[in-house]
């Protein structure tokens, strides 16, 4: 007995030995996998994390999380086409799912698609008024587009909302060296 005590208290001392362990013992519970993954994301394993979180969207299609944790994969791994895909189908399955919708804006902003990333970042806005990063997002969306005077309203309401927050502050200087 003190034998399968010392084992089962190796598993759960590391998350990493944890979730594999919960994964080979139940395969098709998808959010074990989709766990399983996560801990593989925060070391920055993103091919083993991709792989769990297809693992779980295997099991269960419509988990939002999974889909959106699997962009977040794909994009670190640079499959940016690949994520955007992902990101989009999260918000298929959840709509409401607001760091999606800022993750997806980001990304057409980095393809260059400025119209798309300014109105995924103002739904953002629109159920999150005070969120002072995606401020910021929207403001570097503007600036891409040209709308310089757009830009600088943005980056000076998110410092209003979170005064010193430095990507906000360094874009605001930025544009009004450009104005």
């Amino acid at each position: 007995l003190a034998g399968a005590t010392h084992l089962r208290n190796h598993v759960w001392s590391d998350e990493l030995v944890f979730w594999k362990d919960v994964t080979s013992k139940s395969p098709g519970k998808w959010r074990a996998h989709n766990n399983l993954g996560t801990v593989y994301y925060k070391r920055g394993e993103f091919g083993k994390a991709a792989q769990s979180f297809k693992d779980s969207i295997r099991i269960k299609q419509n988990f939002a999380d999974s889909h959106y944790n699997l962009s977040n994969a794909y994009r670190n791994l640079g499959m940016l086409d690949m994520a955007i895909a992902e990101c989009e189908l999260a918000l298929t399955f959840n709509p409401q799912k607001m760091n999606a919708r800022n993750n997806l804006g980001l990304m057409y902003y980095e393809k260059g698609w400025n119209e798309e990333a300014i109105e995924m970042f103002k739904s953002v806005l629109e159920a999150e008024p005070e969120n002072y990063m995606t401020r910021n997002n929207l403001g570097l969306a503007y600036a891409s587009a040209g709308l310089i005077d757009q830009a600088i309203a943005e980056f000076e309401h998110s410092l209003a909302i979170k005064p010193g927050f430095a990507d906000a502050n360094d874009n605001l200087r930025s544009m009004r060296s450009r104005s």
